[in-house]
């Protein structure tokens, strides 16, 4: 049972997370364009919320791609059926496993214990992506 303890905490000190704001936590190497040979791979872990405050979990490693796709409702499912349109969490992670894993553990968390996460960091449940879309904002007022 120690040892483990010991790789569970191991492995969270090797997460690699930021939360909000990427433009204020991001490296130069973070914002690079991807192909050129300094651009690294992030995973994210990321909460989407809709008017309900139902939630939906997910991972990817196109973050902004994949909040674009929730926003728009290009897939069909539970996302768009139950318009999964607002970024309400996300964590960033270095390593794909790490992101896995987390995505895993948020999942098995009671619906209290998740809303508890996201109000810690955003308590009044505003879109984290708000403004990143000015294209879709113009739709809705056309």
């Amino acid at each position: 049972m120690r040892g483990a303890r010991t790789k569970a905490s191991a492995q969270s000190a090797n997460m690699l997370f930021h939360c909000c704001h990427p433009e204020r936590s991001a490296s130069a190497c973070e914002r690079a364009v991807e192909g050129s040979m300094y651009f690294e791979k992030w995973y994210y872990v990321y909460i989407m919320s809709n008017r309900s405050k139902t939630l939906y979990i997910g991972i990817t490693g196109k973050f902004t791609l994949r909040v674009f796709q929730h926003k728009t409702g290009v897939f069909k499912g539970f996302t768009s059926r139950y318009r999964m349109d607002r970024l309400v969490y996300w964590e960033k992670f270095k390593r794909v496993n790490d992101a896995i894993a987390r995505e895993k553990q948020l999942k098995g968390w009671t619906r209290i214990k998740k809303i508890q996460l996201i109000v810690g960091m955003n308590p009044t449940w505003e879109d984290l992506a708000e403004g990143w879309f000015p294209e879709l904002k113009e739709k809705e007022n056309a």
